[in-house]
């Protein structure tokens, strides 16, 4: 919940796409480390390049990311964030 909280806060819908009526969900990839930091972020799946950008933008600024954890140690994880924008 402290996650979409945070997401929800900080995206701003395109204009242009707001005046297309232009709706979806942005699935943002990237890998977080061992220190929970993200490594590597992208679009796996867009829906316009200025949502897509807004989404990739907002997933870099989430900051200390649980890494995964094999064998009771911390390791890099590949992560699929999805982003929706309604109107």
């Amino acid at each position: 919940e402290a996650l979409a909280q945070a997401i929800i806060s900080q995206v701003e819908y395109p204009k242009s796409c707001v005046e297309k009526n232009i709706e979806g969900t942005v699935y943002v990839k990237f890998i977080v480390l061992k220190s929970g930091v993200l490594e590597n972020v992208h679009v796996a799946k867009g829906v316009h390049e200025k949502m897509d950008a807004e989404a990739v933008r907002v997933t870099k600024t989430l900051n200390n990311w649980n890494p995964g954890i094999k064998d009771g140690k911390p390791v890099k994880a590949e992560m699929v964030l999805p982003i929706k924008f309604a109107l």
